[in-house]
């Protein structure tokens, strides 16, 4: 349902999650307002690790993700 260009970058975020070894309990460490920064710098961490990978090979599946 994402499309092949959507889903690419979908995969490389989430491979970017197990590279930079992202746990929910480094984020669940202090208060409910420094969980959600935690959770929201995670996110965009591995949203960069997706376009950094793909922007050589593939970067209409960055495009995508920007859309």
């Amino acid at each position: 349902r994402l499309g092949p260009q959507l889903s690419a970058f979908f995969m490389a975020h989430e491979y970017g999650h197990i590279t930079l070894r992202h746990t929910r309990s480094h984020a669940l460490a202090g208060t409910r307002k420094s969980f959600n920064a935690r959770l929201q710098e995670q996110e965009l961490a591995a949203d960069c690790y997706a376009a950094g990978k793909l922007a050589g090979d593939n970067p209409s599946a960055v495009g995508a993700a920007i859309r």
